[in-house]
């Protein structure tokens, strides 16, 4: 979230697309993207926006997470190891 401040703060004070992009290191389509998100939200556009993005739901659900995990913490049935 520093850098998006940052990215705004440069723009607020002058600095043009290409030489905030420069700076904080941002291709200028995502310093306009950013530029747009916060004139349209504020303050609260910024940062990580993933959680809430629209994402498809988890392909797996707690309980088969929770029964991945308690099969990967036993050793295999052949009695070997795990290999990927």
């Amino acid at each position: 979230m520093a850098r998006h401040l940052k990215t705004i703060l440069l723009l607020a004070e002058g600095n043009t697309v290409a030489e905030t992009a420069r700076e904080v290191d941002f291709a200028t389509r995502w310093v306009e993207e950013l530029l747009s998100r916060y004139n349209e939200r504020g303050p609260s556009a910024l940062g990580d926006q993933r959680r809430t993005n629209g994402a498809q739901p988890r392909l797996l659900t707690p309980e088969l997470l929770e029964r991945l995990r308690r099969r990967l913490v036993d050793p295999p049935e052949d009695g070997g190891t795990w290999t990927s």
